[in-house]
């Protein structure tokens, strides 16, 4: 790596490595002047949280995460996406997601990276962002060299629509996709965009980064973008009246019984069959590979029996994410609460019990149940009966469950500082997080695939066993 770094920061490797065309210009003086002592030392003393954000498609179904490394103060750019690349080549048997694009944003001239090669290009985006550096005209000539050598190799391409004003809009002709940055922009500003870019790039489709609200969200969707990224999902926001269905009412009731002293299994099975739909979606569930049961059910009964009180506190919490009436909003949201509640799980296992394990899944699952629910979630976990530990790390982010719930946001926002400060506190290295945290997103993907396929199979006409 440090002798790809030293071509592109103007310095002399030696001879049998160089390579022509390679050196930055004068017009560069943040990265020439940047010395490869400065690279070497970020690449060894550097924390390098990873960050993510999810990349929606118009179902708001989760198709992809965009990973980065947030770039240090007075580091280069270059040496930035080095760092990622190097994380992801390291991790490369994990960091490909169950069925999900990974989407790396790079400096063009990170394209000539030798490591990309080194990573699997059949689900991999390359996310070329817009320079802020100009570039000489024996770079651009590279650029589309290599480019074109990438899509050759099966590479996909994403290129930042803006590049279409500058030298490098040739490389546009290479794009699998187009991205749009929609900070500051307005619905107006997004049509024009939109109607353009369809005229110019017909059968491009469209990224539209940086969507900061679900109105803007929704905006989006009306005109035509194809794929969506930003943080709408989890924004502070006005609710306004509350969405609870009838099966969420069904399960709400289910899991106030669990805090009963002592379980009636067989009226928690009778309320469970006042929603027939629900009741064959439990049962379905219960007995399928994701819940690791060593044998079918008939009776929901008999499963309720053998999940115990906290393994049923867990199921049934989920199944408030799997509505039979789920919309759009469900679909998104319930991936994204997978993956926390699997990452402040796996953040927890380094220092906690088995049981605080279990609560602390929980915490991250139930993080998101105001948007959910369309209420404040001092209100929503009125309706839950649910462990102090749990109500305090998800109001006050009080104690270690607490501490473990604002390090798995601080990942999905990618606050680098709080993450550092956080993962002091939570006794857990860089290596740790960014290991659970992918960890996490592959086990949300594929259960949530998994309750996707469930959900839109054929029910069985036979009638529930009697409990």
């Amino acid at each position: 790596m440090l002798q790809w770094l030293m071509k592109l920061l103007g310095k002399k490797p030696a001879p049998s490595h160089s390579r022509q065309g390679m050196g930055m210009p004068q017009a560069a003086p943040e990265i020439a002047t940047q010395s490869i002592a400065e690279a070497a030392t970020a690449s060894t003393t550097a924390t390098n949280f990873l960050g993510r954000s999810a990349i929606l498609n118009r179902q708001l179904a989760v198709v992809g995460y965009e990973f980065q490394i947030k770039q240090s103060p007075g580091s280069s750019p270059l040496v930035c996406d080095a760092l990622l690349l190097d994380k992801l080549v390291q991790g490369r048997a994990t960091m490909f997601i169950h069925r999900r694009l990974t989407f790396i944003p790079l400096h063009p001239l990170s394209l000539n990276h030798p490591q990309i090669e080194q990573l699997p290009a059949d689900n991999l985006v390359l996310l070329v962002t817009l320079p802020t550096e100009p570039l000489a005209g024996e770079q651009i000539q590279a650029l589309r060299e290599r480019v074109a050598e990438l899509q050759g190799k099966g590479y996909a391409l994403a290129f930042d629509q803006a590049l279409e004003q500058g030298p490098l809009a040739p490389l546009l002709a290479f794009a699998n996709y187009l991205h749009l940055d929609a900070k500051g922009g307005d619905p107006i500003w997004l049509l024009e965009r939109q109607k353009h870019c369809h005229a110019a790039f017909p059968n491009v489709p469209m990224i539209v980064r940086n969507i900061d609200s679900l109105e803007l969200l929704d905006a989006c969707r009306k005109l035509a973008f194809q794929f969506f990224q930003g943080n709408y999902l989890t924004s502070t926001r006005e609710w306004g009246q509350p969405r609870i269905d009838t099966s969420r009412a069904v399960i709400l009731e289910l899991i106030g019984h669990i805090a009963e002293e002592d379980i009636d299994f067989k009226q928690m099975a009778r309320i469970a069959g006042q929603d027939l739909s629900l009741y064959y979606r439990l049962l379905r569930y219960v007995n399928s590979a994701a819940f690791g049961l060593n044998k079918k059910f008939d009776s929901l009964e008999h499963a309720m029996v053998l999940l115990g009180r906290e393994g049923l506190r867990q199921w049934l919490t989920l199944m408030l994410l799997s509505s039979s009436k789920a919309d759009d909003l469900d679909v998104a949201l319930r991936e994204t609460a997978f993956v926390r509640a699997r990452l402040v799980e796996l953040l927890a296992q380094e220092h906690c019990t088995r049981a605080e394990c279990e609560q602390a899944f929980l915490v991250g699952l139930l993080s998101l149940i105001d948007a959910l629910f369309h209420m404040p979630l001092a209100d929503a976990l009125q309706k839950l009966a649910l462990p102090d530990p749990v109500v305090d790390a998800l109001l006050n982010r009080g104690g270690k469950l607490g501490n473990y719930l604002s390090l798995a946001i601080a990942c999905e926002k990618g606050y680098e500082g709080a993450i550092e400060e956080l993962a002091k506190t939570c006794g857990l290295d860089s290596q740790q997080i960014n290991a659970k945290q992918v960890a996490a997103l592959n086990w949300a993907s594929e259960f949530n695939d998994q309750l996707a396929a469930m959900d839109q199979a054929e029910p069985t006409n036979t009638p529930p066993a009697a409990a």
